[in-house]
């Protein structure tokens, strides 16, 4: 099992609990290993869940995502086939006034959102013409979407928290067909708007439904224009919800 929280570490129930000080995020390298030799630890005396504390990658523009992507690699690598319990804690307060904020217009907004739909009322949204682009697949639109927000493709992978090696396959491959997860974290990695998610994600079969709670949260944080893979996640976790970033 794997969770991200953002609490002080301290307070999580774990057998094991990694100090910040052992984690070093000056370089990819140093940070992957600092991760390893924690999982190893735990391994080798067998304890069934341990609790690590979040470090960025450097402190550039995406070293948040950048130091998750690694961590969740770790993690996945480390607990393949195991039964270990790894919680991926953000250390600081557990909320601060933006997710408060957010909060508590979320639970107003869940409620709105399946009535609406109940109703048979759409939510508004700024749409993007798609006329020229209806036989595009999901490759093609992403691609293109992403050029409109005059974003890079390594803007869309990194934001998206996915390794340039499987970005490749949407640059590569017209025909790529991702999962729901991975089509959702390109939505928020190309930063765009209800309507063109709505429109990407049905180039891969997908759909938003009215009665999941994550397509419901994913819904709510892409209307107010907040692109953070890692908050959403934290939101996901609130709701009893699996990660997106996994």
């Amino acid at each position: 099992m794997f969770k991200i929280l953002r609490t002080d570490i301290n307070t999580v129930d774990s057998e094991m609990v990694v100090d910040a000080s052992g984690l070093d995020g000056r370089t990819e390298e140093s940070l992957k290993e600092s991760y390893k030799k924690c999982l190893d630890e735990a391994r080798a005396k067998r304890v069934k869940s341990i609790a690590i504390p979040f470090v960025s990658l450097g402190d550039d523009e995406y070293s948040r995502e950048m130091g998750m992507l690694i961590a969740v690699d770790a993690i996945k690598s480390a607990t393949a086939g195991s039964d270990l319990s790894v919680t991926l804690v953000i250390p600081g307060a557990r909320y601060s006034e933006l997710d408060y904020r957010l909060m508590g217009r979320l639970k107003s907004y869940m409620y709105d959102y399946v009535s609406n739909i109940t109703r048979g009322v759409n939510r508004a949204d700024n749409t993007d013409s798609t006329s020229s682009h209806r036989a595009d697949t999901f490759s093609e639109y992403l691609l293109h979407l992403a050029k409109l927000q005059n974003l890079s493709n390594e803007d869309v992978y990194k934001r998206a928290i996915v390794t340039k090696q499987k970005f490749s396959s949407v640059e590569n491959d017209v025909n790529y067909h991702p999962t729901k997860q991975t089509a959702l974290r390109y939505c928020v990695g190309a930063k765009l708007n209800l309507s063109q998610s709505k429109d990407l994600l049905a180039k891969a079969g997908y759909a938003l439904s009215p009665c999941d709670k994550t397509d419901i949260i994913f819904s709510f944080y892409i209307e107010n224009n907040h692109y953070d893979l890692i908050d959403i996640d934290l939101q996901l976790g609130e709701y009893g919800q699996p990660c997106l970033i996994r």
